[in-house]
């Protein structure tokens, strides 16, 4: 839209909220389209010409320091069905904190469903396993998921996402544990607090009754 039709449709809002006709202030190509009919209908034309003025033409810019995200992934399980999720959000709500929250999750989850993003988001490492590649999502500060599906190493240990490392220390844990182990000795200590508390808590997984009582 032009600068003549902004001040026309300009002028034409402040005529129509005073309840005047605005068919001689309308730009001449609105007059070609809204012309030839009755004063009433010519109004009503012009009355719709703008409105679509207003809602295509005039839509502000997105600002250029918004940067373009990849879909929400998607999750291994299904979203709770839509009749649940009122119920669903008076739980999260009387919920006191994050950690509370993420239980709610992780009973949902172990029913086989996980919780509608608007619903829910996990903030932290503490969420339910199923939730790891939207914490990664999250993570990720440039919108594009750059871990690598390569086996996990001392070497890539930065390369992976901090959801996305926890999940594949576990699949070690339970195959391959002194290798994992290793690992958890060797980076864990670099690490923020509340990723090293979860990287401890992966040592639960391939203990046996040997390994517990020693």
């Amino acid at each position: 839209m032009n600068e003549s039709e902004q001040t026309g449709l300009a002028a034409m809002r402040d005529c129509w909220i005073t309840g005047g006709a605005t068919f001689d202030l309308a730009p001449a190509g609105w007059k070609a389209i809204a012309g030839g009919a009755s004063p009433d209908e010519q109004e009503r034309r012009l009355l719709a010409i703008a409105a679509q003025a207003l809602g295509v033409a005039l839509r502000p810019a997105a600002p250029t320091t918004l940067k373009r995200r990849p879909p929400l992934p998607r999750l291994a399980l299904p979203i709770l069905p839509a009749r649940f999720r009122p119920l669903l959000r008076a739980a999260l709500k009387h919920a006191a904190d994050a950690r509370r929250k993420a239980r709610v999750a992780a009973l949902v989850a172990s029913r086989g469903f996980v919780l509608h993003p608007m619903d829910w988001m996990p903030s932290d490492q503490n969420s339910p396993d199923v939730y790891a590649p939207w914490v990664d999502w999250q993570a990720s500060m440039n919108g594009e998921r750059l871990a690598p599906q390569e086996k996990l190493t001392a070497e890539n240990w930065d390369e992976f996402y901090p959801a996305a490392r926890r999940l594949v220390l576990a699949d070690m844990r339970r195959t391959d544990p002194t290798s994992a182990r290793m690992l958890i000795e060797a980076k864990a200590s670099g690490e923020p607090a509340e990723v090293r508390l979860a990287l401890v808590e992966l040592m639960r997984f391939g203990l046996s009754a040997r390994t517990c009582l020693s």
